[in-house]
């Protein structure tokens, strides 16, 4: 039996149906997350995503939350003429879904690792387009 103050897991998936794919979808999901019961249940929601490792974890968050092209627009601190990370309140959301599922890892670790996510974020982009083309092979070069 359920307690009331405890949501469903359908409830839970229901909270994120898509990633963010624009800056502007994660702003208005950062407007959102100023509702304490909504901020609750993506908390909950990123805790059922956490793998293995904290890194793994938090890859599986980063994306159920956002596309690689989006997060190739951020930088945890915002080098490089990106945008900082961890001025969002989404930041704030990762931050207490890890120190729940992964409370031996200090705040510290988990922005760290947030960090190098986003670092290397262009690359999986870059990655994945690759993996959808077809590489077409001639035969000459098959041949030498």
């Amino acid at each position: 039996m359920q307690t009331a103050s405890q949501p469903s897991t359908l409830d839970l998936f229901d909270v994120l149906e898509e990633p963010c794919k624009s800056v502007e979808e994660l702003e208005e999901l950062c407007e959102k997350l100023k509702a304490v019961d909504f901020r609750k249940k993506i908390i909950q929601y990123l805790c059922l995503q956490s793998a293995g490792s904290l890194g793994d974890g938090i890859r599986r968050m980063l994306k159920k939350i956002g596309v690689n092209s989006l997060w190739a627009e951020y930088s945890y601190k915002g080098r490089k003429s990106k945008r900082a990370f961890q001025h969002l309140l989404i930041n704030d959301v990762i931050i207490r879904a890890c120190s729940k599922t992964y409370p031996h890892h200090k705040t510290q670790s988990v922005e760290e690792m947030i960090a190098v996510t986003l670092k290397h974020a262009p690359h999986r982009e870059r990655a994945q387009k690759n993996v959808q083309v077809p590489s077409i092979r001639v035969e000459s070069d098959v041949e030498e």
